[in-house]
């Protein structure tokens, strides 16, 4: 009985606290009367249903820290398997929001613990969405003759370009201007051939200095 009119003191003004605390000598009237008890069993049914609603809100706010953080290790796991790259700003503000919800958790106010701590997760929520759109996206550039040819696919949006040179910062600067990517979204998922003329330069090279020693020999040998 006395839950229910607690609840229906809720409802009405959104704490039950700062209700007890403003109107508390209305609330205990209207609780003996509902109940039949004394003043002094209510006020103890009082404090043992705000003991409880404070400990289910200890757990609440505690059980949402946790899940901020765990969820937090496992994003920067799966991050370091796929190589991919979680920005700076993201780790502050969630470091931020979290040891704000941990200063408000000791302090006792465990509401505003749970929401920053739930706000601090859906960061990490939009991140990992992000990563997985950018998952399915490709960006590969082939090098080759002094020249980038670059195929990107975004979604359901493609580019397909050539550009006059093999500076890769440049590379990143256009596919960023065509396709509004940031420049760490495309170093994230950027795949680059380099097509090793050197080698083949070398492996000329080397087949001339054989051909002129085989001459060489052959003329030495027809002397």
């Amino acid at each position: 009985m006395i839950d229910s009119i607690l609840n229906s003191l809720e409802g009405q003004t959104g704490e039950v606290e700062i209700e007890i605390e403003n109107k508390k000598s209305k609330i205990k009237i209207e609780i003996e009367q509902e109940t039949g008890k004394s003043e002094e069993e209510v006020e103890i049914e009082i404090e043992n249903i705000e003991k409880e609603n404070g400990i289910e809100k200890e757990k609440d706010a505690l059980e949402a820290i946790n899940e901020a953080e765990e969820e937090y290790n496992g994003l920067l796991e799966e991050a370091d398997e796929e190589n991919v790259t979680i920005s700076q700003e993201l780790i502050d503000q969630f470091s931020s929001l979290l040891n704000q919800a941990k200063d408000e958790f000791d302090l006792g106010n465990y509401d505003e613990a749970e929401r920053l701590a739930e706000q601090a997760e859906k960061l990490l929520d939009d991140e990992k969405e992000e990563n997985e759109e950018l998952g399915e996206n490709e960006i590969e550039v082939e090098i080759k003759d002094g020249k980038a040819e670059i195929e990107v696919e975004i979604g359901d949006s493609e580019w397909e370009f050539e550009l006059e040179t093999t500076d890769l910062d440049t590379i990143v600067n256009e596919i960023s201007e065509r396709t509004g990517l940031s420049k760490e979204e495309i170093n994230n998922i950027i795949k680059v051939e380099i097509e090793e003329e050197e080698q083949e330069e070398e492996d000329n090279e080397d087949e001339e200095k054989q051909e002129e020693s085989e001459t060489n020999e052959t003329e030495n040998n027809e002397e």
